[in-house]
């Protein structure tokens, strides 16, 4: 297996013909395919020069892709990182992986969702009326270096290169309270059409509508800038805010969870 830390052009083209037919639950496929690079997106394929299958891995996520009867196929599945939760795969892929985690393997249901009746004048009324809201700010470099070393909030950094990095391209928005920041809101993932959001709440400013206020913040710039705000829920907790948010339920998908 050969490992690619970032895709180029002549390797963009090659590698979509094999995810074409996915089912695109998050925008994985797309920002890795346009180039995005971090602490843990690699993909792993079997020919760097010409790539027969392909997985793709960002964070805890991956996606299978590519012929699952190559001669490969299981080499591939064997050598993924665990713990990992498969994103919509092909059912052959799916197959090949129930069987070498049988023991193991959990399938898990997300929730889906669609931006296209989010109305700003909603967001901006859920910033206002937060008592917190004057505490709202970009995330600058200053501040993306003191979160990466925090407890909670280094997760807002797994697909990105440095803090520099975070603070150009990962849309942030947090609120700083007691001289740290509470709650943030940023880009999971980013691309040409839109940004992954992830959300992060301190334990103890948790329930206080912060992360509403964070998340408003940073959907708010994206669709400024013509850019999607994909919300993809893994809990009712979050699937909640989202409808907050103006999101509306666009049906569910299953991964699949193989522990460490």
């Amino acid at each position: 297996m050969h490992t690619i830390k970032r895709v180029d052009d002549l390797l963009k083209k090659k590698l979509e013909p094999l995810f074409v037919n996915h089912h695109c639950a998050d925008l994985g496929i797309k920002s890795i395919l346009e180039g995005q690079s971090g602490k843990q997106i690699k993909v792993v394929v079997d020919n760097a020069a010409d790539p027969n299958i392909a997985l793709i891995r960002y964070g805890t996520f991956g996606i299978l892709a590519g012929n699952a009867s190559h001669a490969a196929a299981s080499a591939l599945v064997q050598s993924i990182d665990l713990p990992c939760a498969i994103q919509p795969s092909p059912e052959t892929w799916i197959s090949l992986l129930q069987n070498k985690y049988a023991d193991n393997i959990k399938r898990i249901e997300r929730y889906s969702f669609t931006h296209e009746h989010i109305d700003t004048t909603i967001l901006k009324e859920i910033i206002a009326e937060h008592p917190n809201c004057n505490a709202l700010q970009e995330i600058d470099t200053v501040t993306a270096y003191a979160m990466e070393h925090d407890e909670w909030h280094k997760y807002h950094f797994l697909n990105y290169d440095s803090p520099e990095d975070f603070a150009t391209k990962g849309f942030a928005c947090g609120i700083n309270i007691n001289g740290g920041l509470a709650s943030a809101c940023s880009a999971a993932l980013r691309c040409t059409s839109g940004i992954e959001l992830n959300v992060i709440t301190l334990p103890a400013y948790r329930n206080q509508g912060l992360a509403a206020v964070a998340a408003a913040c940073t959907i708010k710039r994206a669709m400024e800038q013509n850019l999607i705000p994909h919300w993809d829920a893994a809990n009712e907790r979050s699937a909640r805010l989202a409808m907050r948010l103006g999101y509306k339920p666009a049906g569910s998908y299953y991964t699949w969870f193989v522990p460490a």
